[in-house]
């Protein structure tokens, strides 16, 4: 088939791919020689530089401190394509038991355009720049409506451009360079830090919109191992997996995986679900719903989400097409999903939205006020994690 040729395109460029490792120092300073005979003198230093030490350490503490609550937390190992060091946006609520895991979104990166538009940097700055404009849809904590208004919340910044299922650090894309595809990496390192932080909650939900709803997808099970026995429920916001061939296709999940370096990923995320074909992606709904009954799962899309139809339309005509996949197409295949995969599960409710929009947990309107069917999706999600399951749609 025609999309074996990009394949080993792909395998070709990335065989010219090298990455480098800078590597720093750790110069230790030895002041034996220089050591003070007088005990007393010897004491005051020693106090003046633990003063010293306590006053750096009070000043990187200050300098974490963000807007409205946040706090940005380095996370040991955790780094963006670009190589650079990253962490989390961590907002503590007082005497609060519950846990809120959100995945940001923000396209992917595999191609000169995609990751052009694609953020391949977060750090501290990043988290300094955004904090003061966070307080919307899910993270709003002052809406009665929010069903995680009072929660703990670990916003993860999205920076690898691989929808949280990257593992290889020495990847590469032809025309852009040397990519480090670590998403699903980073979560393991950001899971553990996360579960040291806060050990003692009830309940936690892992969420994310767009290419972090994919992640909720790929790192689900990353999180409730981490955090069992305590209930981990998920909330999958446009970053739906149709069995449906002709929406997404075969070809199109081998290609990502690939790129990525997930296949091991998808193998330890659900043993034996991909096919020799590639296809399977659909089948981690049903698999989280078996392997953990006593949560819930939920997952939103419009029937016509654009943005989504731009991602999959890469996979149409054996890999080698352009343009959107067909709205009616991807409304049948969300349908048919839901019907097919998702309701015999029993554990997954869904909420369908008229229209192509994408996305609805960054937005006050579209998660609390707006109604489909009568409701909101905040009042949807609250019934979900009671143990509610419904299925919601415009009609």
């Amino acid at each position: 088939m025609r999309w074996t040729w990009m394949f080993a395109a792909m395998l070709a460029a990335l065989a010219l791919a090298a990455m480098g490792c800078g590597c720093g120092d750790d110069d230790d300073d030895d002041d034996d020689d220089d050591a003070a005979t007088d005990d007393d003198a010897s004491d005051d230093d020693a106090a003046d530089d633990d003063a010293t030490d306590d006053d750096a350490a009070d000043d990187d503490t200050d300098d974490n401190v963000l807007d409205d609550g946040w706090v940005w937390m380095p996370v040991d190992g955790a780094i963006c394509r670009d190589g650079t060091d990253t962490g989390v946006m961590i907002r503590e609520s007082a005497g609060s038991d519950k846990l809120l895991i959100l995945l940001q979104g923000g396209g992917a990166c595999y191609s000169e355009s995609t990751c052009a538009d694609n953020p391949s940097h977060f750090d501290l700055a990043s988290a300094q720049a955004v904090a003061s404009g966070m307080n919307q849809g899910i993270l709003n904590n002052t809406s009665d409506a929010n069903p995680a208004k009072d929660w703990n919340v670990v916003y993860v910044p999205y920076c690898t451009g691989d929808v949280f299922a990257g593992n290889d650090p020495e990847g590469f894309v032809a025309g852009v360079g040397p990519q480090a595809y670590v998403g699903y990496t980073n979560m393991k390192s950001i899971t553990e830090d996360v579960v040291a932080e806060f050990p003692e909650v009830t309940r936690v939900l892992l969420a994310g919109e767009s290419a972090g709803g994919f992640g909720t997808m790929f790192n689900y099970k990353t999180v409730a191992e981490a955090f069992a026995p305590t209930r981990v429920d998920m909330f999958d916001d446009s970053g739906p997996l149709p069995a449906d061939d002709a929406v997404l296709a075969p070809c199109y999940q081998t290609l990502l995986t690939f790129q990525f370096g997930a296949t091991d990923v998808a193998e330890e995320v659900c043993p034996d679900c991909i096919l020799p074909s590639g296809d399977g992606y659909s089948d981690f709904a049903v698999y989280y719903a078996e392997q953990y009954p006593n949560s819930t799962f939920g997952l939103y899309s419009t029937l016509q989400d654009a943005t989504i139809r731009d991602f999959f339309g890469a996979g149409q005509d054996d890999c080698t097409g352009t343009g959107l996949i067909p709205a009616e197409d991807f409304e049948d295949a969300l349908i048919d999903y839901r019907d097919n995969d998702l309701i015999p599960a029993s554990r997954w409710g869904t909420f369908y939205r008229e229209g192509d929009a994408h996305t609805c947990v960054n937005s006050n309107d579209a998660f609390l006020t707006d109604e489909t069917g009568g409701t909101t999706v905040a009042a949807w999600l609250t019934d979900l994690l009671n143990d509610t399951i419904a299925q919601v749609d415009p009609s």
